[in-house]
């Protein structure tokens, strides 16, 4: 996948155990990123591993 213009995203990768993740988050809106990333910080902390 390669760069959206006037898109920010991010992609960290992680392992928990012996099992990689990786997650990738995108906001519709570079220039509101800051205002934007508050509310995929609620959703990633909501997830689980199990």
């Amino acid at each position: 996948m390669g760069a959206v213009t006037g898109q920010a995203a991010v992609q960290p990768f992680c392992h928990v155990g012996d099992r990689a993740f990786s997650v990738y988050a995108a906001v519709g809106s570079h220039r509101m990123r800051a205002r934007l990333a508050p509310a995929i910080t609620e959703v990633l902390r909501g997830i689980a591993l199990l």
